[in-house]
């Protein structure tokens, strides 16, 4: 009994001792880690100032960090008690710090205080102005992390490697809204792949306006704990797995303004979860799903301005929950009546879709909780503007553009009060302006492109407080001669082309907001940079973004751009001197086109250095422009487009441009480069368009079995190309095999300007349309999106020998090859019938033999046939198109008969009964000099066959595209044409 007494009295002892230790030996460490804890908070807040005005959010943003450390009121000296501040109950160490909307403006420090918080496992920093700062590597530090959220907080630069290290992370969001693409927030190295491949745990991913220029890893689809995805205008591109979809807690996917990123959407599962599905303004195509009926929690389906096709699947109307669908500017053909089954609309998108009004009308009445209502070119709209809107007074947006509207504003028209952006663009509205919308005071957005019939003053404009977008192309407008004292000065973005403008009107000076410009197609003389009220060389409207002088007769030096520029078109005009180096300031420039001008000396070597990380067009087209082509194009060049045709380049290609793997067109013809064929351009899968014509390429085109797999046009006439024809690359080059535009390989050219801001529909993305004269039997034509369409191979007026090979038949796709102007040897292959769509063939001026194949008169597209000066023999074919053709399509064939030649056949003796040659000497003693001097040029060499054909061979035509079926001259001079429509 004694020894368990002495027992229990030890026992208490070394209990009381514990607890004294607790209370009184370690109490001084938990109260030395809380100091240091509150110390650095304190100097964190000490490293910014306080600015609501620069938080993205006004509305909801304030100053947490005001009363750290004041009265007791507010916490007094206990940290965990001050605003956005939480401890965990046992310690007192800091775990969460939530200073979103706090109003914090400055530089991030990269030794920053908060990362000696080593216990945090929320960090939220959202909604404040770092001031471009990097994200510091000493993040890598917090390895306890959960919430990491930095977004809209203007971060910019590379996202750190360290990020990568957070494994324990669920929810990471980066998000930005940008300036600019020189303040932008950057995922190379790490890449998207290398960043996620860790977090397991993640729940939500949000890198909207993170450029991260790169694929979509297959790996993403690995992350089965994934609720929301967001990769907004993340500069993604290639192909995205549509395994992805069916991840089985996903529940919304952002992917819109990622032009590049193609896809389909797969076969969707009867457990998804999704309710957000964004694709607005991507590549995806293909035909919509049936089972989309089964994502029976979906809210929002945002399809609009993609590639999607065939008829919308009658499930549809299962998506009662839907309150935005929005499937405009696709290629659908119809929509189901199933689509009124959906009540609770508040956007609705149905652009440029087969409607059907019977039904649609009735149910669009009875939306009346629509608030955004998009029916451009619906076909089922025309007249007068339809009174069934009349209803619908919760609009904020309503988008009638190209309907054939006539009439004038309609007298209930006011009613719509609630009205922020109206587009009643390309009708025929007439009447005065302020008829219809004096008493809209909320519009932020009007649209009235092209109602020639509509008139006003511009003051007019000027009185509203909120308008900061106005169209006003094609319009009859007056303007005042100074601003009124009321004025607003909010206008962001400004449209007056084609409105008879013969200089820039004084008022437009003094919008110093303006960030979008345009006065293309006017009547605008002069040097603009005189006209000003005194002498300058920067534009003088410092936040512009998109400035448009296109096709006017402006001439003296170039304005530079501002440094805020995206967008920057001065084509078709007479500027003169050189391309100033100062354009390479604008480090956001994404189009630059100075086409069709009349600018000297040598290309900035820094456009392609400097500026090929965020350029995506570059057109230099039709000026005089001397020198090589610049070498340096970098590691992450962005260029999609380069056009330098009609100069007088020399040198050879940059092998740097190889670094452009988002090149899909590139024109340098017409120009005097001296290389070999560009085999090593066969790496960019993106690439479609090819033109290398009338240079000083020389040698062999490589017999290549794989490379340039999405070409569809490919020009290298007019050179001095030897060997035979690359019967490899023929076997391989699927873009022109396929005839399908929905096909992958036929993703259509389109270019598009952003703005990186929030309001998509204030600021849309504008479309940059690439444009070819093409030149058929003579008549020249000029087309904006002929590379949607056309297919063509040209290699004439070379000298190229051998026969033409069999697999030629695999470009199934092609609707244009010419030949001519070579010394191609052998029969005509038969299989050329198999090119169904096939609407151009030039053969002429060869050494062809034998008959003209029977099985061409299958080809039912063929309008124009040339395989004139040759050695064919026999009966022309007959039947179908073959009856079309006169003689010039067969003449210089003395073994040739038949209709339309005057040489009949003698069947019966299988002999050709030859008739004298009247009318056609002349023209056929100069087609047999031509061809002489061709043949002599190829066995003389390269360069004397250049130069002599170059003599005699001669055509008043310069175009590019489809020279074709008439006699093949290389030209002489290069004539000034007009310039591409922007």
């Amino acid at each position: 009994m004694a020894v368990l007494l002495r027992f229990k009295c030890i026992f208490f002892s070394i209990t009381l001792i514990s607890f004294i230790c607790q209370t009184h030996c370690l109490q001084p460490v938990m109260t030395e880690n809380n100091e240091k804890e509150k110390h650095a908070l304190l100097l964190f807040k000490q490293s910014f100032r306080e600015d609501c005005n620069q938080s993205l959010n006004t509305a909801v943003s304030y100053p947490k960090l005001k009363f750290w450390g004041s009265g007791k009121e507010y916490g007094g000296h206990d940290h965990c008690t001050w605003e956005g501040v939480e401890c965990d109950e046992a310690d007192s160490h800091v775990v969460e710090l939530d200073l979103s909307n706090s109003c914090l403006y400055g530089t991030f420090p990269s030794d920053s205080t908060i990362f000696s918080l080593t216990h945090l496992k929320k960090l939220k920093l959202g909604n404040n102005h770092f001031n471009f700062s990097k994200i510091p590597h000493r993040i890598g530090r917090l390895s306890k992390l959960d919430v990491l959220n930095l977004s809209y907080s203007a971060f910019a630069g590379q996202i750190p490697i360290e990020i990568s290290t957070l494994s324990n992370l669920s929810t990471l969001d980066l998000s930005q809204t940008v300036e600019d693409e020189y303040h932008s927030l950057k995922l190379y190295n790490p890449s998207l792949d290398i960043l996620v491949r860790d977090m397991t745990k993640l729940t939500q991913l949000c890198l909207s306006f993170v450029d991260m220029s790169s694929t979509v890893p297959s790996s993403l689809s690995n992350l089965t704990s994934l609720r929301r995805v967001s990769f907004e205008q993340s500069d993604l591109y290639g192909s995205f797995p549509s395994s992805f979809f069916l991840l089985p807690k996903l529940e919304e996917v952002n992917l819109r303004g990622n032009e590049d990123l193609e896809g389909q959407l797969p076969e969707f599962e009867q457990n998804s979860q999704l309710k957000v599905l964004d694709l607005y303004y991507t590549s995806f195509s293909g035909k919509i799903p049936s089972s989309i009926g089964k994502l029976r929690f979906l809210d929002v389906l945002a399809l609009s301005n993609c590639h999607f096709s065939g008829m919308l699947p009658l499930e549809l109307g299962n998506l009662t929950q839907l309150s935005s669908l929005q499937l405009g500017r696709n290629d659908f053909t119809l929509v189901p009546s199933s689509i009124t089954n959906l009540t609770f609309l508040h956007t609705l998108d149905l652009s440029n879709i087969n409607l059907d009004g019977k039904i649609l009308i009735p149910w669009l009445f009875r939306l009346k909780s629509l608030t955004d209502l998009r029916l451009r070119r619906t076909g089922f709209i025309n007249g007068t503007i339809p009174s069934f809107l009349a209803n619908l007074t919760r609009l904020t947006t309503l988008d009638l553009s190209e309907n054939q509207l006539t009439g004038s504003f309609p007298t209930w028209f006011p009613s719509l009060r609630n009205l922020e952006y109206l587009h009643l663009g390309v009708n025929q509205l007439e009447g005065p302006i302020s008829q219809g919308i004096s008493e809209m005071h909320k519009l932020r957005a009007l649209y009235l492109t092209g109602n020639s019939g509509l008139f006003g003053d511009f003051g007019m404009f000027l009185g509203y407080k909120h308008l900061k977008v106005l169209t006003l192309h094609s319009l009859n407008i007056t303007f005042p001669s100074t601003l009124a004292t009321n004025s607003s000065h909010v206008l962001e973005s400004l449209d007056l082309s084609a409105c008879n403008l013969t200089k820039i009107p004084d008022i437009l000076w003094n919008l110093t907001e303006l960030i979008v410009l345009s006065l293309r197609a006017n009547n605008l003389e002069g040097n603009i940079l005189t006209d000003f009220k005194k002498p300058l060389d920067v534009i003088p409207w410092p936040r512009m973004k998109l400035f448009n002088l296109a096709n006017n007769k402006l001439k003296g030096p170039l304005p530079i751009p501002s440094t805020t520029m995206f967008a920057y078109y001065a084509s078709g005009n007479l500027f003169s001197g050189t391309i100033p180096a100062g354009v390479c300031n604008a480090r956001s420039l994404y189009i630059l086109d100075l086409s069709f001008n009349n600018f000297t000396g040598t290309i900035p070597s820094c456009i392609t250095h400097q500026l090929s990380d965020s350029m995506a067009i570059l057109n230099l087209q039709g000026n005089s422009l001397r020198g090589v082509i610049p070498q340096t194009y970098r590691k992450f060049c962005k260029l999609k487009m380069i056009n330098l045709s009609q100069n007088k380049l020399r040198g050879k290609l940059p092998t740097s441009l190889a670094n452009c793997k988002r090149l899909e067109v590139f024109d340098i013809g017409a120009n005097s480069v001296s290389d070999r064929f560009p085999s090593w351009l066969g790496s960019l899968q993106r690439l479609q368009v090819l033109v290398l014509r009338q240079n000083n390429f020389s040698g062999k085109i490589p017999n290549r079995v794989t490379g340039f797999p999405r070409l569809r046009i490919i020009d290298l006439s007019n050179n001095s190309f030897t060997g035979s024809l690359p019967c490899g690359y023929f076997e391989n080059w699927y873009g022109m095999k396929a005839t399908d535009e929905n096909h992958p390989s036929q993703s259509k050219l389109r270019y598009t300007v952003r703005f990186n801001i929030t309001d998509n529909y204030l600021f849309p993305p504008l479309e940059y349309n690439y444009s070819v004269t093409v030149t058929i039997k003579g008549s020249t034509m000029q087309y904006r999106k002929i590379l949607d369409v056309f297919r063509l191979v040209d290699f004439s007026s070379n000298c190229l020998t051998g026969t033409i090979p069999n697999s030629i038949g695999y470009l199934s796709g092609l609707q244009a090859l010419n030949l001519s102007y070579n010394s191609l040897w052998g029969r005509i292959p038969p299989c050329l019938s198999s090119i169904h769509d096939l609407q151009s063939l030039d053969l002429s001026r060869n050494k062809l033999s034998g008959s003209i194949p029977q099985e061409l008169t299958q080809l039912t597209s063929l309008e124009t046939f040339n395989a004139s000066q040759n050695l064919l023999t026999g009966e022309i074919p007959t039947g179908r198109q073959f009856n079309t053709f006169d003689n010039t399509s067969f003449g210089g064939n003395v073994g040739l008969c038949g209709v339309p030649l005057s040489k009949s056949c003698n069947t019966e003796n299988n002999t050709v009964v030859l008739e004298p040659v009247t009318g056609e000497d002349d023209e056929q003693g100069s087609n047999l000099i031509d061809w002489i001097v061709r043949t002599l040029g190829c066995a003389s060499g390269i360069v004397v066959g250049f130069v002599i054909g170059k003599y005699f061979v001669t055509d008043k035509h310069d175009e590019w595209f489809m020279e074709t079926f008439g006699r093949r001259k290389k030209p002489t001079n290069t004539a000034r044409r007009a310039p591409p429509f922007v």
